[in-house]
């Protein structure tokens, strides 16, 4: 039986800049239609245990409004593709992250996923040698295996947990900093036979963190298996109240499939800007939630490491520190940046227990032309996610780690 989930509802409000984090901004032109593109589709589990049910989390770009997505499955060597949605599924917001249940017991073996995507309600632009019709798709790949293999393929893994910025948002596909650490390590000697098994959260917080570590049992048993570990987490703590906050003064609705470019041009379009962000640098109300983002990061930082050091007593782990996303010409880069000091003094406090991927170190001393991120609230940028040269100066920082 196929089930329809909504697994990751917590960013409609909370986290909004997780729904526009696919989208580089870009000026508000006349209208056009845009096709949409799937910026992830991946399965939970790799690999998927013989009679365990599978989920796919599925994000697009390029498009702000509703879209349906449609998913086929395709044994290697084999000519059979099956329509595990059986056809397109309801509609949702193509940049609010998406999960589909298929919980019928896959045969061991490699497969192949293809993930179609259209504008909701339309035709689609696109025919295939069927006839079936979609915008755009996706490709990625599957393995089932039999309970008594788990051991055998899982001698060397890598978890990635934390949130969207390991999970590789804005990124190109394999191009996060996680993907690239990991074909770092596949190049040693030790860890050529090393399985990625990425289980970060786009908008996780570190109390998120925190609580799956303690009861989700996917993620306890990947770490139990890992070898290596990278965590990135805290952000979040931070930029949501302060991305909250700026929405705020624009009364907009964060559910909205077109708030992005409702968001964007009202920046651009508001001629009282600066004064609204002064009279936000001052807002006890914001102020406020910046300490209980940092007092919730104190408390769970020290138990995260507790619990990952239960689960996987002799795995290496890498801890990164946090960059500011915020230009140093930015009204809240001052504001922000003690804050994220203040966390980062804790990170960097590793008691021997994880090396410290010191990024906000990296990211500071930076002196290429190249931008490491794209975040601008002046200019309606809303994607605080690392460019392709922050990420490939993320990994920098884990090759470094001490």
């Amino acid at each position: 039986m196929k089930k329809i989930i909504k697994s990751w509802s917590v960013f409609l409000v909370l986290f909004f800049f997780v729904a526009v984090n696919c989208l580089s901004y870009v000026p508000v032109k006349a209208a056009q239609v845009e096709l949409p593109k799937i910026a992830f589709a991946k399965a939970e589990h790799s690999p998927l245990t013989y009679g365990m049910a599978e989920t796919f989390g599925l994000i697009s770009n390029n498009y702000v409004g509703k879209v349906q997505y449609r998913l086929w499955l395709n044994k290697k060597d084999s000519k059979v593709w099956m329509d595990i949605t059986g056809g397109y599924l309801p509609a949702v917001a193509a940049t609010t992250p998406f999960a589909f249940k298929y919980d019928k017991a896959l045969e061991p073996g490699n497969y192949n996923v293809v993930a179609w995507v259209k504008i909701a309600d339309t035709a689609g632009t696109k025919v295939n040698n069927s006839g079936l019709k979609y915008d755009n798709y996706y490709v990625t790949q599957l393995k089932c295996i039999k309970a008594d293999e788990t051991k055998q393929v899982s001698e060397t893994v890598y978890t990635a947990l934390g949130d969207s910025i390991a999970f590789g948002l804005s990124a190109e596909k394999g191009k996060g900093y996680a993907d690239l650490f990991h074909n770092y390590l596949k190049g040693t000697e030790k860890f050529s036979k090393l399985e990625l098994n990425n289980l970060s959260m786009p908008g996780d917080k570190s109390s998120d963190l925190l609580a799956k570590l303690k009861n989700d049992a996917n993620i306890r048993e990947s770490v139990k298996k890992s070898n290596i570990i990278t965590i990135s987490i805290g952000g979040n703590n931070l930029l949501s109240p302060l991305i909250e906050a700026v929405v705020s003064q624009y009364k907009l609705d964060p559910k909205d499939p077109e708030f992005q470019s409702k968001l964007v041009a009202a920046i651009a379009t508001d001629t009282k800007l600066q004064e609204k962000m002064a009279s936000l640098m001052t807002s006890e109300t914001l102020k406020a939630a910046f300490t209980a983002g940092l007092t919730q990061f104190m408390t769970d930082s020290q138990s995260i490491i507790t619990e990952t050091k239960l689960l996987a007593p002799t795995a290496e782990i890498y801890v990164m520190t946090l960059y500011n996303p915020l230009n140093a010409k930015d009204p809240f880069f001052n504001l922000v940046d003690p804050i994220i000091q203040k966390i980062n003094a804790t990170i960097l406090n590793s008691n021997n227990l994880y090396k410290v991927a010191d990024v906000y170190t990296l990211f500071n001393k930076y002196e290429g032309t190249k931008p490491l991120t794209n975040f601008n609230l002046l200019t309606g940028s809303v994607d605080p996610h690392p460019t392709a040269e922050g990420h490939n100066l993320i990994l920098q920082a884990h090759i470094n780690a001490k």
